[in-house]
């Protein structure tokens, strides 16, 4: 792999640690709780990218952020189709929030919204790298494989 490819992922895995433990302490324990664990996975992936990344690597990190993109995504979703209250918002509310209703949904301040956002954009930009440097990593295999059958 190239040291760019594995550097720039290394670097995005690292920072969408850092960005989870930002989000900790904004709202219920749990929640808390799940992104201090997020940023601890984090953080031995960007060290194997960065020094020298094998395909189980990629594929390994590659999966871990396309969960964590669904994850995101559904948590949107579910905020969407309850829509945010301005008193929500207004007051700095995050987490999970009751609806009248009684449906679950996520409501989140606006700085949350920010860093939400930005770990969901590392995410989706390390499964397109952990994409292509898999596909990398396969295609330059198959090329030594057919290069020892001709020997």
């Amino acid at each position: 792999m190239t040291v760019t490819l594995r550097r720039s992922a290394a670097v995005l895995s690292a920072g969408s640690g850092l960005l989870h433990l930002a989000m900790m302490g904004h709202g219920p324990v749990l929640l808390s709780l799940v992104m201090a664990l997020m940023a601890l996975v984090c953080m031995p992936c960007a060290g194997h990218l960065w020094r020298s990344a094998r395909l189980r690597t990629w594929i390994t990190v590659g999966s871990m952020n396309l969960s964590m993109l669904l994850l995101h995504l559904a948590m949107l979703s579910a905020g969407a189709h309850r829509g945010a209250d301005v008193e929500d918002l207004s007051a700095g509310r995050s987490g999970i929030v009751l609806t009248h209703h009684h449906e679950s949904a996520w409501s989140f301040s606006a700085a949350h919204q920010v860093l939400f956002g930005a770990a969901t954009m590392a995410a989706a930009a390390v499964v397109l790298l952990s994409t292509l440097a898999a596909g990398i990593d396969l295609h330059r295999r198959y090329k030594d494989r057919l290069s020892q059958q001709h020997i």
